[in-house]
């Protein structure tokens, strides 16, 4: 199984942007989760756990680790160099390193999730960035992915450019999150959840045609709640007095809000591009 303790694969790399320039031009969740994601990370050190542990601790994502597994069957089988935009602590990163054996890029602007990926998955090439502006070379990966992303951010025109622009002409693009399951988007703070229909229609319109779709539970596999619950009682035990607590505890509130009204579904599509766009 997927493990941080493996150890195959290039070490880690580390490559940083000017950080007043990351400073000015953060996302708007980038305060709400770097500093819950450092302490993650911390927690999960301090619990010594490894293997799917840590990666459950430090991908508490939506339909994980199924939704991994349906988008890493989808991508191109040779593909040797995946980028994954907006990765966090790098749990899906490293879990798509080790289930394809490609080279993975940890994307991420946020500095102290940047180091809970260095620190936790030694294998990672993590580099600190925005996803829209990687600085990457144009076509130099086989597959792109945003793992939890695209529903932190509202204007998606600016990363779908760059996945593009990163893409080989055979490349794939593959996003796993929460999507809306009525007939409209839901815009809530600081999540925009897209229906289907509008996420196909917006990569249409930004050079890419669906390809595949599988949408589900929204709920993680038992294990990976467990390992995930164990990280949140430590933080809550330690931190719960911090400010940045209070924050990061309605921001779990309100997803639990939609989960429970059916607003929201799981899922994971893939896209190539489309040869007739620019």
């Amino acid at each position: 199984m997927p493990g941080a303790s493996d150890a195959a694969g290039p070490m880690v790399s580390v490559t940083t942007w000017p950080g007043t320039a990351l400073e000015r031009e953060r996302r708007p969740g980038d305060l709400l989760f770097d500093r819950p994601t450092a302490w993650r990370a911390e927690a999960a050190m301090a619990l010594d756990l490894d293997g799917d542990e840590l990666l459950a601790a430090l991908s508490p994502g939506a339909s994980y680790p199924a939704v991994l597994r349906s988008v890493a069957a989808a991508l191109p089988p040779h593909a040797s160099v995946i980028v994954d935009l907006g990765a966090g602590a790098g749990g899906a990163s490293e879990w798509l390193r080790f289930a394809t054996g490609a080279t993975v890029i940890a994307v991420e602007v946020a500095a102290g999730a940047c180091a809970a990926a260095q620190r936790c998955f030694p294998n990672l090439h993590v580099m600190r960035s925005r996803a829209a502006t990687t600085g990457l070379a144009a076509s130099s990966c086989d597959a792109v992915t945003m793992c939890g992303m695209l529903s932190l951010i509202d204007d998606a025109a600016p990363v779908l450019a760059e996945a593009r622009r990163l893409l080989r002409p055979a490349g794939v693009l593959a996003i796993a999150d929460l999507f809306a399951f009525g007939h409209e988007d839901i815009r809530s703070e600081p999540n925009t959840f897209r229906t289907m229909p509008s996420l196909a229609q917006l990569l249409h319109d930004h050079g890419f045609e669906l390809t595949e779709m599988g949408l589900g539970s929204t709920a993680p596999r038992s294990d990976w709640v467990q390992a995930s619950l164990r990280i949140d009682d430590w933080i809550d035990a330690r931190y719960r007095r911090h400010p940045s607590f209070t924050a990061w505890e309605d921001d779990r509130n309100h997803l639990d809000a939609h989960i429970r009204r059916g607003d929201l579904i799981g899922g994971g599509v893939v896209a190539s591009m489309n040869a007739g766009s620019p």
